[in-house]
């Protein structure tokens, strides 16, 4: 009788966190994030950035959505989306 065992890792669900500098309308985001390995970042119109710690500068006045992505190696994905006024 042949016999199989397997060994499982538990997977701890990175949790998306952001904070922002506002400079008129450019803002520097950070990323508070735990148990993350990488990151997207979609602004609204769809620009997107990949990095940790992003620029952007919107264009335009009003309410802007911000969607940050964490996801760790084990396809385990958090996202927050958020809405930043822009007077």
């Amino acid at each position: 009788t042949a016999t199989k065992s397997q060994n499982f890792h538990e997977v701890t669900k990175p949790t998306a966190k952001f904070t922002y500098v506002q400079n008129g309308f450019k803002f520097d985001f950070k990323n508070i994030s735990t148990g993350g390995t990488s990151y997207h970042w979609i602004f609204g119109g769809g620009l997107e950035s990949f990095t940790e710690n992003p620029t952007f500068t919107f264009t335009t006045a009003g309410p802007q959505e911000v969607i940050f992505v964490v996801s760790s190696g084990k396809c385990v994905i958090s996202f927050i989306p958020n809405n930043i006024h822009i007077t």
